[in-house]
Formats: C-alpha cells, structure tokens, sequence
C-alpha cells in the first residue's frame, strides 16, 4: 500500500454519492467533538460520509465481519467512524486488532475470526477479495445475535491466547455513562476531556476517545514525552473557546489522563514532568497493581491519583478511587461506577453484573449478564473495594507461570504439612510472589527456608518455590470444601502492611 492511507484506498472504492443523512456516526458533526493529534480534517468526514451511504458487502449472507489492524491512531478512528456509520445502515462485526501482533499471531486472529475484509495498513482488501475461506459457516457464539452489531475487543488469557469480547455500541455506551455520572462532580459542563497515550485498540484507549466523542469534550491523543524533555504537550482543551474549568479560577485544572504504573513511576522522577500532571483533575492509574511506594510518593506531591479496577469485559472500569480519597489517605480502587453492581462470591472472587458487560467471547463462553471475573477482591462497609489478587490457577512471578495446586501437591507429598494454600502476592520486584500458608502434621520440628527448598528440590523448578511460608491452624474453606483464597491472600496482604 505504499505510504497511501486506508482512507484513501476506501475513497477509491467505486460508489455513487447519495443524499447525507444529516445524522453523522454518533450524531458526530452535530457535536463538534474536537480530536486532537489524529491527523483527521474536515475533508476526511466528507469522504467517510459518502463511503459509508454507499458501502456494499457483497454476496455476504451473514454480518460482515471485519478487522481492523491499524498502526496509525487516525487510521484507527477513521475505520472505527466507517464501522459505526454502517453498522447504522445494517448490522457489521468489527474486530480491533492489535497491529503488534506477530505473523503467528495474526494468522491466529484470522483463522479464527475468518473476516470478510481486513481494513490495515498492511492488508489490501479493497478489491472486494473475500478474505475468509469459509464465512458464512463461521459460529462465533450461540449468544450473538444477527440482528445485532458487535466490536470485538482483543483481549489475552491466561494462557496468551488471543480472544475477543463481544461488545455492543450499546454497551460501550452505557460505559461512558456510567464513568460520567461518576465523574460528573469534575466535568467541564458533563464532558469529558482527556490526554490518550495508550492504545485506541485496547479498552483503556478506546474508551477515552468514546468518553470524549459521545460527551462531545476534546480527545487528544499523543506518545507520552520521555520524562527527560524539556518540553511537555499544551493539553488542547485548556485553549478551546468555550472551555469552563471546574473549580475555582485560581484551580483551572481538568481533563483526564490514564496511565499504568511504570508509566507513572517513571515521571516522577523529574520535576518537569510532575508539574505537567498537575494540569489534570484525575490520574486515571490502572493496567497493573500500582506498588505501595509509588502510591506514597503520588500522595505527597498531591497528584490526584485514580486507581482503577476495570478489564475488557467490562468496557473498562468497576470501580475508581476519586483523587479526593485518595489525596485523604483511603487506599484499594475505590467505589463501584453507579451503572454495575458487584458482589464477592464465597470463594472471595469479584462478580461484575451491568449493562456494559459483553455479551460473550468470541466462539466461547456467555459474559453478560454476569462475569464471575477471578479477582479476588473484599468491599468495606462504605463501599470501597480491595483488589488482593487473582483467583485464577495461574501465578506469574518474575514472567514465569506457577500452578498453585502443582506447588500445594509437591508440598503435601513432603508429608510435613497435612494441608495448604498457595496464592500469589503482589511484589515490587516480582511481579507477585509465591506464597505458602500450611497446617503442620504431627512434627514437632517446623522446616527452615533452606530445608522447605530441599524438601522440594526433586518435585518443582526453583521459580515454583514458595519465598513466604506461614504456618496457620487451619486452612479457610467453604461448606463445599472449597479453599478460600481471598481470606488466604488477605492474611498475607495484612502482614505485609504490618511490617510496612
């Protein structure tokens, strides 16, 4: 494709211009949403406009499908407004590839997606070749429902295999405005505004640029500057004409921003950096758990730090800490947004329920109405929610996978303990930390660190040894006999706060 845009390739397509419907993708134009770093003019709206009255899907008996794997952030947004503006006409299944993947990965993705039409900067589909081999006999799922269109949000397992939540333009919509009904005390008269450095084709990105669009607030998006430069980005909204900052006039802070914690952890370190984030009202901070330190550090330069809770199949965020909270002292990830509700289930495990679930995976299981998520979390009597850890059989420390219940049968099989937990503890330097609580026998002698390794030596790999043993009464379990790791991972979590 040369250096040409998807843009142009699409403006190439043979079609005759009909009448515009005065109603542009999310009534755009009518909202004169101000998008800032994409490169997009008004021209761009024309073309894409007339493309999307006049696109055919041809000989496609099922929804189309389509990926969407774009480097370019323009690009992205433009493919994205063509989707939205078909999908008006008739129903479209847009898929949001990652344009990181590699080959392998990629041919993943399209076997298993079989689109119709690849629109990419590498990829040519624009000569209405069929991309897929067998595209009508492709069942992604009993819950999809054809008179229905749906964006296929990329997200990785466990296990790294690539799979899509299904969402709605319904859903991602009921996202946003539950985050601007949460939000609405800091707004600039409800919209939102926000400085985007993360991916659009992830959730974090996508739902920055939604918040802005369909709150018709300023969306800029930019590489966040090396902490180093001497020079920071002007945020766009700061300058528009009828921009109302909340607050008084000597507080002219707003706008959003989202980082993950080495994002943030590596702007502290400079002071340029940390006046430059003092511009926005709320540090959205998620993506990882942020570690105790970095918290600290945020807390005494008054930075209004946000630690999120939220994953794709959400349409982003649960629950937010509001700086206010957190600049007061409060810990954890805040409130849940007024559109979910959560519950933890007796094994300590998060349950989202709302309207911005997905409905399911592609060509896998059903979310909505409920996603029993594998977080382990605990809610106090104010509402606030704790993260301890994941549920799920995989801990990842120091980048290498462990199977609790293979380190809990190495560990029983020594006949030193007749019962145990092993859980995964958040840590600084590795990631989570490979921890042991256990029963003793009959033994009078407890095991020393060195000889626990020994004991172990024969059965697991070193990664796999337990660094924190605990010796306990009993192990915590329900009336099915199941472990109650939460309980577990916050017996853990209190020790570490007390040694702090």
């Amino acid at each position: 494709m040369e250096d040409a845009s998807f843009l142009q390739h699409l403006s190439r397509q043979n079609f005759s211009p009909q009448d515009l419907s005065p109603d542009f993708l999310w009534d755009l134009l009518g909202r004169s949403p101000q998008l800032r770093g994409l490169n997009i003019g008004d021209d761009d709206w024309d073309v894409l406009k007339q493309i999307g009255d006049s696109w055919q899907f041809s000989d496609v008996k099922t929804p189309p499908r389509v990926l969407l794997l774009t480097n370019e952030p323009g690009e992205f947004v433009r493919g994205l407004m063509l989707a939205n503006r078909l999908a008006q006409r008739s129903p479209l299944w847009l898929f949001l590839g990652n344009p990181h993947w590699a080959i392998a990965e990629e041919r993943q993705v399209i076997e298993q997606v079989q689109p119709h039409q690849i629109w990419s900067d590498r990829h040519n589909p624009w000569r209405n070749e069929v991309v897929c081999r067998n595209c009508d006999t492709v069942n992604g799922g009993e819950f999809l429902q054809d008179h229905r269109s749906y964006i296929g949000i990329g997200t990785g397992g466990s296990s790294g295999h690539i799979r899509f939540a299904m969402h709605t333009w319904e859903s991602l919509g009921s996202a946003v405005d539950g985050f601007r009904n949460y939000f609405d005390d800091v707004l600039d008269r409800g919209r939102v505004h926000s400085f985007c450095t993360l991916p659009l084709f992830h959730v974090s990105g996508l739902m920055q640029l939604l918040r802005c669009v369909w709150s018709g607030g300023v969306f800029q998006w930019g590489r966040l500057p090396k902490p180093s430069t001497q020079t920071f980005p002007s945020l766009a909204w700061q300058t528009a004409d009828d921009f109302t900052p909340p607050g008084s006039p000597e507080s002219p802070s707003s706008g959003f921003i989202s980082l993950v914690p080495t994002q943030l952890a590596r702007l502290l370190d400079h002071e340029r950096a940390i006046a430059w984030l003092g511009q926005f009202r709320v540090i959205l901070l998620g993506g990882a758990p942020p570690w105790t330190g970095l918290l600290e550090r945020s807390r005494q330069m008054q930075l209004p730090i946000a630690p999120t809770y939220g994953m794709t199949e959400t349409g982003a965020q649960v629950a937010t800490l509001k700086p206010t909270d957190f600049l007061d002292g409060k810990t954890g990830v805040g409130k849940i947004l007024p559109h979910l509700a959560l519950e933890i289930a007796d094994t300590g495990s998060i349950v989202v329920r709302g309207p911005s679930l997905a409905a399911g995976y592609w060509q896998g299981e059903v979310i909505a109405p409920a996603l029993t998520t594998g977080d382990l979390g605990t809610c106090d009597d104010h509402g606030y929610l704790s993260i301890l850890g994941r549920q799920d059989d995989v801990i990842i420390t120091g980048g290498e996978n462990v199977m609790p219940q293979e380190v809990e049968a190495a560990i029983l099989a020594t006949g030193v303990a007749t019962d145990v937990c092993v859980v995964g503890v958040p840590d600084q330097e590795w990631g989570q930390r490979v921890a042991a609580a256990w029963v003793p026998g009959a033994q009078e002698t407890i095991p020393t660190l060195p000889q626990w390794r020994e004991l172990l030596n024969r059965h697991l790999s070193r990664y796999k040894h337990p660094k924190w043993w605990s010796k306990v009464d009993h192990i915590p379990r329900n009336s099915r006999g199941k472990v109650n790791r939460g309980a577990i991972a916050q017996f853990f979590l209190s020790q570490t706060q007390d040694g702090q």
